[in-house]
This record gives structure tokens, sequence and C-alpha cells, in this order.
């Protein structure tokens, strides 16, 4: 049985040799002793093809024996429970690779232990004298490989790439965390129970049967995939108009409904669908809101002539009227406002357009809830003057579900001009009013049911 102390670059190598010798001793001039067995134990250096015996000398191994081999440069020593036994001059090497060959029948190598420094004689006595099994209090083991560097002690499992120096794989004793990073080709494993899957996937209940052979994906069992920042989907279906959805249980972080129409509606309207929701946060429901608009014929209101001298500018405000309810609104869905303008030299001519949907108790429009919609601009310099038309103005105006929402219109007149007259004037305002149908073309009022079926999509987003 050997051990080498081997330089895997050049074969060079230092050995610790131990060899089973059978002799007899001489007990009288005529008579011999029986065979006796012992141990002889070699120091064996090998420089190139040339291998010199150092030392050699009979080993005493009666029961175990605590055996160091200390290499410190040019000076090999050899300990025996705890003293010093034999010292050889060797010529230095690197040495790289440790290696334990061979055997015999009544030797035992057992708690063998590398240290990564020359060991002293105070450490060898203090290691001999704790006469208990032989223990390294650090536990570190290290082993350089082609790609990586591995390290195992008492703060866990350490893998760092040698590409990058990038930690790719660590277990942590003292947090209990793991992690991984790199290349996991091939690789599958269940999570949760089993409950979760990843890798190659084949064989999984989906639908009535089971994922083919060869599936690779993610699979759970009523389980969902959470990624933050991304819409996650927890809820589709249909409901009618006014219907009412109660979120799942599970769904905590912000649930967003999409709709879409569900049925064929009736062609021959010529119409579009106003479709929302209302959500109520401390119930956790939707309430789904459904109806069919058609837009009525145009009609009309007033608008306003030149006014001359702009230097004071105009209010304008439409209707002017209250409708049979004694709102001074109308029911608009879209307005088409056609405007002109007058601009003598060194003028800028400026119309400003206001919207409200909000009366008051005498039916006129609260005036804090003007909502400004647009600006009509022309900007005259030095020249000659200039009049004419706007780009045609259509404003689409906001809907409020169950409601004949009514609109006012004003126009403001901000021109300014340095020397001459500039104007300003509003030549039409046409709008739509809302009408509702049901599914089958029917006109109902803007609360009555229409029966219209909604598609929804319920998406989480954490």
């Amino acid at each position: 049985m050997q051990i080498r102390l081997y330089n895997s670059s050049n074969n060079n190598h230092i050995a610790l040799r131990f060899a089973e010798v059978t002799s007899r001793q001489l007990v009288m001039p005529f008579m011999l002793s029986k065979p006796v067995t012992q141990l002889r134990m070699q120091i064996v250096q090998k420089i190139g093809s040339v291998e010199t015996i150092l030392a050699q000398e009979y080993y005493r191994h009666t029961g175990f024996r605590l055996t160091n081999v200390v290499l410190d440069g040019s000076t090999l020593k050899i300990y025996a429970n705890g003293s010093i036994i034999r010292t050889v001059t060797v010529t230095p090497v690197t040495v790289n690779r440790l290696e334990l060959t061979g055997g015999a029948k009544k030797l035992l190598v057992d708690e063998m232990f590398v240290a990564p420094q020359a060991a002293t004689a105070d450490d060898i006595e203090t290691w001999y004298n704790l006469d208990q099994q032989f223990l390294d209090e650090n536990e570190i083991i290290a082993h350089e490989g082609a790609g990586a560097n591995l390290l195992i002690d008492k703060f866990g499992i350490r893998a760092t790439r040698k590409a990058d120096n990038v930690e790719t794989f660590r277990v942590d004793t003292e947090t209990g965390d793991a992690f991984f990073k790199g290349d996991i080709t091939g690789a599958s494993g269940t999570f949760a129970d089993g409950q979760v899957a990843i890798g190659d996937v084949s064989g999984k209940p989906w639908g009535s049967g089971v994922l083919p052979s060869g599936t690779p994906g993610i699979w759970g069992d009523q389980a969902g995939l959470y990624l933050r920042g991304y819409p996650k989907i927890v809820a589709f279906g249909s409901l009618s108009d006014e219907g009412v959805l109660e979120l799942p249980p599970d769904v905590t972080g912000n649930p967003i409904m999409q709709l879409s129409l569900s049925q064929i509606v009736v062609p021959e309207i010529g119409t579009t669908i106003l479709a929302n929701y209302v959500y109520n946060p401390e119930a956790r429901t939707f309430k789904v809101q459904g109806k069919i608009i058609a837009l009525s014929p145009p009609r009309t209101l007033p608008g306003i002539g030149s006014q001359g001298n702009q230097l004071n500018g105009y209010t304008h405000t439409v209707p002017s009227t209250a409708d049979e309810g004694g709102i001074y609104g109308r029911k608009m869905n879209t307005v088409t406002i056609k405007a002109g303008f007058g601009a003598p030299s060194s003028a800028t001519c400026v119309l400003k357009v206001y919207t409200n949907c909000e009366f008051g108790g005498d039916g006129k429009p609260v005036e804090s809830e003007w909502k400004i919609q647009h600006f009509f601009l022309l900007d005259r310099g030095v020249g000659g003057g200039y009049s004419g038309y706007w780009p045609l103005l259509t404003l689409n105006l906001p809907q409020v579900y169950g409601e004949d929402t009514r609109y006012a219109l004003r126009f403001i007149d901000d021109s300014k001009v340095a020397f001459y007259t500039s104007k300003t004037w509003v030549e039409s305002i046409e709008y739509r009013e809302n009408t509702f149908y049901d599914i089958e073309g029917a006109e109902v009022g803007p609360t009555d049911p229409s029966r219209i079926e909604l598609s929804y999509i319920v998406f989480e987003q954490g």
C-alpha cells in the first residue's frame, strides 16, 4: 500500500510505501524462530525516470497509529502517534494530486485528512492527544474542475463558474436558502407536493385526457401562474346587462375587466354598443352594464354671427331655452361645429369651446363645471386682412350608462387686435341624440333591459 504525493504534469512524486515482510530470527546457532511478519516503511522519490529510496525501516503496527506525513519544501517528516520517527531531504515538487493505492491484509487506513498547509509538531501532538475520532473543524472540501470551482464547508455548498467568476449554485446552511444560475437543459421536477411540474410534463392530466409524450412546459393542478407586473386571467364568461360577477376569493391583486359583445346585434340599426362596468372593491364584485345606442338624425342649436369689434370679446351659451324637463341642455352624443374668423393685420383670433353636463336646481349649467374642449386659433402677422373658416370640429361626448346625458355648450371669444377690428363667429352647431334599443331592435328607455350578452375576461395584476 502506498500514499503518493503526485505532480500530474510531469509524473514526479514522493511515495510513502508500506509492505509486509516475513523473516526468521536466529534463536540459537542451530535454531530459527517461527516466521515473523512485519511492516516495512519506505520513503521513495521519483524525478523523471529515476526512482530513489530515501529511507526505509520497520514500522510497528500493533493497534491503530496516527501517522502524519508533512511535506514542507525540501523536508519530509513522518510522525507516528504524535512523535517524529523520520526526517528526510527531498527534491522539492509541486503536488496537485494525492493517491492512495495498493493494500495489505493487516493494514487499514481510516479517517484520512489533507491539510491546506504544513502542520507543525504542536499541531500533530494536539491531534494525537485528542484520542477521539479525527475531524476537520472547518470541514472544507474544495475541488477545481474544468468549468467551475466547488467549495463545501460549514457555511454550505458553493459553485463558481470559471468563465466569468459568477457563483452559479449555493446552498446556505445558515439561512436554509438555495439558488441556481445557469443552463438546466434536460432538467425536470415537481414542486408543492406534486401540484406543480416543470420540464417534461408528459402524462399530466389535461382536459379529458393527458398530455402526450415529450411535452415540455409548466403544469399545475389547480395552480396559477403569477408573474408580477403581468396580467393573469382570473375569471371569464358572459353576463347580460345589469349582471353581477363576484370575484374568486384568491384574487388579491388589482382586477381589470375587459368586455366584448357575444351576440349578433340587429344590423339594420347601424348602432354602436355602450358597454362598461362598475367595480365595488369592498364587495369584490363587478356590475356589467350594456346598451345598444343609435344616433338620432342631426339636430341644431343657434350659432352666433360676427360681433364686429372684438376688443371686448363675447360669450355665447347654448341652448338658451330649457327642454321638457326644465334643463338648459340637450341629449348629446356627438357635436359638429363650424366656426369662422376675420383677421386684419397684426391680429390674433381665438375662439374657445366649453362643455358642461352638470345642472343645478334651476336647470341651468353649474358655472364651476365648464370643461374646455377646444381652441380655435389664428395668429395673423403684419400684412393684408384674411377671413375664412376653421376646419369642422366634431366632439364625441362621454355618456353615463342608464342616463340621458345632457350637455350645454359655451363659446368664448378671446381675440386680440392692434389697430383694426377682428371677428369670429359660429356658423352652425349640429348634434345627435342617443336612442337605445334592445337586442331585437326595439327602442327602449335608458334604464330598460337590453338582453344583450356581454363576454368578459377579468385580469389580475400583482
